[in-house]
């Protein structure tokens, strides 16, 4: 009898290594475009881009890709907001949605009132 194949929770390596480089990557452009650092948001776009993969089509990503290949940061920056915007609103109905059911005793659960930042 042979025992059964659990399949792995964790992550791998590479996928870690993923993750950690994107969000790398979103930090630096997020920081170049409100210092208007128009050529170091545009590297870290690129880096961006090139870890998700092709196939993004008319996404906040994409429109803030599109303003930086013209030099403009002013609407980078107000894409961004938008999507940081965005963001928050589905964080609060989350966080929402959790406060309203019950909590076990024991839990990290995310203090009311917190303020978060969305990255990647």
């Amino acid at each position: 009898m042979t025992a059964a194949s659990i399949p792995p929770t964790s992550l791998t390596r590479p996928q870690i290594e993923t993750r950690s480089g994107t969000r790398n990557d979103y930090r630096q452009m997020v920081e170049a475009i409100r210092s208007g650092d128009l050529d170091g948001a545009q590297k870290a776009y690129d880096n961006l881009a090139t870890r998700l993969g092709a196939g993004r089509k008319d996404d906040a990503l994409t429109k803030i890709g599109q303003s930086l290949s013209t030099g403009d940061l002013t609407t980078a920056g107000a894409t961004l907001d938008q999507l940081e915007d965005r963001a928050q609103q589905v964080l609060g109905r989350l966080r929402k949605n959790l406060d309203d059911k019950p909590q076990p005793a024991n839990t990290n659960a995310v203090p009311k009132g917190s303020t978060y930042r969305i990255t990647i």
